[in-house]
Order: C-alpha cells, then structure tokens, then sequence
C-alpha cells in the first residue's frame, strides 16, 4: 500500500467512559467494596486514579521530525488496553462509573475514520481490555493511548491461623477456573515439549501428591520455594530504545479532571519505561535466574499447575519515586472457605517477602506480606498480564497494551510508559 504523508493539522482523540447501563458485570463488578470476614479483614480504604501514557514513536535518530515523514499505513487498526474491576485489595465504586475512560490520539491523513470502542474481553485472557478498533485504513505517524481507571484499594489483614487448615473444596467456582490455566503466552512447554515448571514441581515435592495439605499451607511453601530458587540478574523494566522525533503540535485532551494526553515537543518523556523483563515460566524453572517480575510469573504458574486458582497483578506504587520501582508485581491466590460466602483473594507480595528473609526453613510461621499487606493499598492495579493476548503484540518488550492491523506491523522504534497515581476523596464511607 502507498504510505502517506500525514498533515501534522490532523490528529484524531476518541474517547471511550462506559456508561453505567453498559457496565458489565460478568467482568466483576464489586460496587459494594470487598467485605472483611473471618479470614481477612480490609482496613483504611483509599481512592485512586492511576493514569497510564503508552507511546509508540519512529526512532528519532532516524526521523528527526514529523513533518517531512511518510508515517505508517495500516488496513485495519486495533489497541487494547488493560484495566482491572477488583483484586483480592481494591474494588471499583458506583460514585466513579465515568471510569475506566480511555484515549487514542492518532495523526493520519483522513479524519473520517472514527474507532469504535468498546469495554471487554478478547480471545486469550479472561481479564477486561479496553477495545479500540478502526473500521478502515489509517495513515499515523505515531501512535498515543490514554487512559484512567479509579480503584479503591485497602490494607489487608490476614488471618493465616484461621485460614490454615482451611481444606481444597470440593470444586472451585466456577467464575475463577479460568484462573486456572497456562498463560498462553508466558507458560509454554520448552522445544522439546517438556514441562520444566512441572519438573520443578516434582522436585519440590518429592513426587509427593500437593494435594496432601490444605490449599493455604501449599501456596505458602510454594512461595517460600519460588523465593529460594530464583535470582534477580536483570531488573524489573527495561529503558526506552532511542527517542522520539521533533514534535511541534501542542494540545491537551482533559476529562474528568484527568489529563490523559499532553500532544507536544514539552512532553516529558524522562521517566517513561519501554516495559517490563519478564520471561517464560518454564525458563526461570531451568534458570533459577530472571528479572522481580519473573518471580511473580513462576509463583503464578507453580500454583495454577498444583490446582490452586492464582493471577498475576501488575501496579503502580504511589510511594515509588524511581521509574524502574514504581510498576510492580504480585500474586493472588483464590481461598474457597465453607463460611464465606464469596471467593478470598489472598495477595502475596513476592518483592515485600523476597527483603524479609523468608523462605521454605521457616514457612510455618506467620509471614507479614503473605495475605497481609500495607503496602498494597499505595499500589494502584494496572492490569492481570505484562503482555498482550496472543494475535497482538507490543513493541520490543511486554507492555501491557496490545496492537494488531492486517498490516503487517512496521518496526516503530521507541516505545514508552508513563503512569501516575493520584488520590480521590473518599466517598460514601469507603
């Protein structure tokens, strides 16, 4: 196809708030907050907004400036963006329905194309995406997505002694056996078809039956395992390759008192991540060497193979000042009790837990960060996965979002993340 040159006059921004009647709630809406019971108490609420700036940008060591490049065409246009409903510490609220709201910021060359968004799932995940798609051609010169979700998340305390013996239910229900499959993307058989987190698994075990101790116990020698096993050779995220191109359109797009894009040559860009190390389960099983992050994709993949529901969650940590610290990543396992009448989700802060000590020597102690957590109701939740669905892609590393065009894709060059957390007033009583 001929490619373009795309006027720098012509930007489009759609955007996308889901309306209270288009909310959907077999996502998970828990509009009502997370109800402390028996086995884990939620304390101190608080309300955020988490912005989240992905950037896609022709390397500027190649294309000093915009206005005399031909830009990328593309058939067809799809971006999806992650957001998250609830975790086992932070909840959406009614008084908040104009979240998650989202923004695609585009230059081409014929504005009559309008995206068409939508809120939900696509092929590859059970977590909720923000779905933008183009019903026909677009000529870019750089791709811009915003977006702002409002959470309300809370400290956790959890009662490891009530919840010990807490035994495997007779079936898990049916909304989180999803939560027990492989990541189709970060949880594959190596190239001999051998399961290497499996094999770690045997190991571990002695080739005993998991299943021999309650749900609780296993998941907590099972972290204490990850933690031993695993060491940090290369850090969490990895730094823009290169750097964006002169840019001389400025503009804002604010909504709901949330700046999502800032178009212009004085965006800061210092800061920003390309996205995140993170490798193949089965590879930090052989390696016992990976990134932070890798320490959260074996524990997720350790407990799903032992039968134990468990998802990963990527945030931004509001007390962070380093942009290589601020996204961070943990797990949640599911606790089915007989008297409780809803699924507990139990978070385990590798990271917290790895600067503690703790470890399979002492995993029958009580352990700060294993369900209870203080830190978490700082870190805002982003997303369930650092990469995107399969049949999309990000651009040199994982980095959340997703982009897929009958096109083939061109090599963009710089790719970045920019997020910030803000605090809301509490409302209603949360």
């Amino acid at each position: 196809m001929t490619r373009h040159i795309a006027p720098l006059a012509a930007s489009i921004a759609v955007l996308f708030a889901a309306p209270a009647d288009a909310r959907q709630p077999q996502i998970g809406d828990r509009d009502e907050g997370l109800q402390s019971n028996k086995y884990m108490e939620y304390k101190n609420p608080k309300a955020w907004v988490v912005e989240a700036q992905y950037f896609v940008y022709p390397d500027g060591r190649r294309v000093t400036s915009l206005t005399d490049w031909p830009g990328w065409s593309y058939d067809t246009l799809e971006v999806i963006i992650p957001f998250v409903v609830e975790t086992g510490n932070a909840w959406t609220t009614k008084d908040q329905e104009a979240y998650p709201v989202a923004m695609i910021n585009l230059n081409y060359r014929d504005s009559a194309v309008q995206f068409e968004a939508r809120q939900g799932r696509v092929p590859g995940t059970h977590a909720p995406y923000m779905v933008f798609r183009a019903p026909e051609s677009v000529f870019v010169d750089r791709l811009q997505f915003g977006f702002a979700n409002a959470l309300v998340c809370a400290e956790t305390e959890f009662d490891e002694r009530a919840a010990w013996d807490v035994p495997w239910p007779s079936r898990w229900p049916q909304e989180i056996t999803p939560w027990l499959e492989r990541d189709p993307v970060l949880d594959l058989d190596d190239e001999e078809g051998v399961d290497q987190v499996a094999a770690l698994l045997e190991r571990w075990t002695k080739g005993n039956d998991p299943k021999q101790i309650p749900p609780v116990q296993l998941a907590k020698f099972l972290t204490g395992s990850v933690i031993e096993h695993v060491r940090h050779n290369v850090p969490a995220t990895e730094n823009p390759i290169g750097r964006p191109p002169r840019i001389v359109q400025t503009g804002t797009a604010t909504t709901n008192r949330t700046t999502l894009l800032n178009i212009g040559g004085a965006l800061n860009f210092s800061g920003a991540i390309a996205g995140f190390n993170v490798q193949d389960a089965g590879k930090t099983a052989v390696s016992g060497r990976g990134s932070p992050h890798d320490d959260t994709v074996l524990l997720t993949a350790v407990l799903r193979r032992v039968g134990i529901p468990a998802r990963t969650v990527i945030g931004v940590d509001k007390n962070e000042s380093s942009s290589r610290k601020q996204v961070k990543s943990w797990v949640e396992f599911a606790l089915v009790a007989p008297d409780v009448d809803r699924v507990i989700w139990v978070p385990v802060d590798v990271w917290e837990l790895r600067g503690s000590g703790r470890n399979t020597r002492n995993w029958q102690q009580p352990w700060k960060h294993f369900g209870t957590s203080e830190e978490l109701r700082d870190t805002v939740p982003l997303a369930h996965h650092f990469h995107p669905p399969v049949n999309y892609r990000s651009y040199f590393v994982p980095a959340l979002y997703g982009i897929r065009s009958a096109t083939e894709l061109d090599d963009l060059g710089v790719q970045g993340l920019l997020f910030d957390v803000n605090s809301q007033p509490n409302r209603g009583g949360n």
